[in-house]
């Protein structure tokens, strides 16, 4: 008997092992390989006068506590608003990760000695708006794909 992993459904493009994301960088304020730090540090979201901490993680000078709640209310409005279009998923272990891209909202789980149900329907309602945005995404930054965007069924082992 082998072991068993969790099973994942999502439309996307699997990525090889190592490959290099954009967002694997080491940026300022962003801990490399987080898609969401990335995508604040692009849209210049760590550079405004809001923004109360120091390259150390340390209050800038005047800045306090309430100045961070401000500033996360405003991240969390600026992520509602424009959200990250892609969301990462591992499709190989926690060990030994490798990457699929995937359109938000596209996936669907069952953990390991658990079935979960879903339906045609379910797959159905990504829209072509969505695979556009998706596509988008991966031309403006350069992510290099040898086939198109698909669902794809997928196994983790955490």
């Amino acid at each position: 008997m082998g072991t068993s992993t969790d099973g994942i459904i999502a439309y996307g493009i699997a990525f090889e092992e190592e490959f290099e994301f954009p967002w694997d960088e080491e940026l300022p304020y962003c801990e490399a390989g987080e898609i969401e730090d990335w995508w604040l540090h692009i849209h210049d979201f760590y550079n405004t006068s809001d923004y109360p901490f120091t390259l150390e993680g340390e209050y800038k000078e005047g800045k306090a506590e309430a100045d961070c709640s401000v500033w996360f209310k405003k991240k969390d409005a600026f992520l509602k608003e424009h959200p990250v279009p892609v969301e990462k998923e591992n499709y190989c272990s926690g060990d030994y990760p490798m990457y699929a891209l995937i359109v938000p909202g596209t996936a669907f789980r069952a953990k390991r000695g658990y079935p979960a149900n879903f339906y045609l329907e379910d797959l159905m309602k990504i829209t072509v708006k969505q695979i556009e945005d998706f596509k988008e995404f991966l031309d403006k930054y350069k992510l290099e794909y040898e086939t198109e965007p698909a669902w794809l069924l997928m196994s983790y082992w955490g």
